[in-house]
């Protein structure tokens, strides 16, 4: 039975990515299915439902979370990261720094990987409702690792400190509420090739190939005496509490960012109600999400740092 279904994958026009590697784990680890799975293996075979096999069985899961707090003892905490990474079969990266904990990490092994998360979650005061989950086919990240950082997103400008003071969170539910308010300066705080394939409308582009240049732009483009309010947002909100917290440190009054950032409207608002428009961006081998977190189908082209849509050749 095994072998048939890892033959069928094969025969399934266009097939290739997760179903070539389900086809691999069938032959290599039969024990991966049991005996009572028979059934629903026939099944998929019959009607090639293979994307369902997919979501029960063999998905990644990703995990992006982020908390600016004080730590010391930085090594010691990347030695038990470390250890923790390699218990649950992680792979991604965690970086750490005197300001905090940012990370994106994925495992296929989901009980030892929900244990790592629920340590982690302990130890750093982390929100478990802030953690942005998703899922993959493919393993999102080559490798697994635990980095020492000056800064966990880099802005090099000390007076951005969101541990002493940042703009007001905005919960994905009243985003689009906020976002359209009269005299709201709506601003995507994330780089060029990222807002090119998606952003919200009315967004001001900064037009930034950095992060650590937003504060160049705002020196530049932007006066507190002009823009009463402004409403930012990124991938999963980091970039923003501390976007955020240097436009406090200019004079700006009203400063609102969007709360678990794209990543939670993508999971949250959905349908007719969401304002996002196109993909959106992210740093591992997905590439892009869409509505639902769900991969979209973008490939990188690193020559010209820039993100397009997969081709039907491709």
């Amino acid at each position: 039975m095994r072998r048939l279904f890892a033959n069928k994958i094969n025969e399934v026009p266009g097939a290739g990515g997760g179903y070539e590697r389900i086809a691999d784990k069938v032959r290599q680890r039969p024990q991966f299915f049991t005996p009572k799975q028979d059934n629903y293996i026939l099944f998929c075979i019959g009607c090639l439902s293979f994307n369902r096999l997919i979501l029960h069985f063999i998905m990644f899961h990703v995990a992006a979370f982020y908390r600016f707090l004080p730590l010391e003892d930085l090594p010691g905490h990347q030695d038990a990261l470390s250890a923790a990474g390699v218990a649950a079969n992680a792979c991604g990266t965690i970086l750490i720094a005197p300001e905090g904990i940012n990370a994106t990490i994925a495992s296929e092994d989901e009980p030892a990987f929900r244990a790592m998360m629920n340590n982690i979650t302990r130890t750093y005061g982390i929100d478990p409702a802030l953690i942005k989950w998703s899922q993959t086919p493919d393993q999102p990240f080559k490798r697994y690792k635990v980095r020492i950082k000056k800064e966990i997103i880099t802005l090099k400008h000390p007076e951005a400190d969101p541990n002493v003071v940042c703009g007001t969170y905005v919960e994905a539910d009243q985003w689009n509420e906020v976002m359209t308010a009269p005299d709201t300066l709506v601003l995507d705080t994330r780089n060029t090739y990222e807002s090119e394939i998606g952003t919200f409308d009315r967004a001001v582009l900064p037009d930034i190939q950095t992060f650590s240049q937003f504060a160049d732009f705002v020196d530049t483009h932007l006066d507190p005496d002009k823009t009463p309010n402004v409403a930012m947002f990124c991938t999963g909100g980091i970039r923003c509490e501390k976007a955020s917290s240097y436009m406090l440190s200019k004079g700006f009054k009203n400063v609102y960012h969007l709360k678990g950032g794209i990543l939670k409207y993508l999971e949250t608002v959905k349908g007719p109600e969401s304002k996002w428009q196109g993909a959106c961006f992210v740093f591992d081998e997905r590439v892009a999400v869409g509505e639902g977190v769900a991969p979209a189908d973008y490939i990188w082209d690193g020559g010209n740092l820039s993100a397009r849509p997969r081709t039907q050749s491709e």
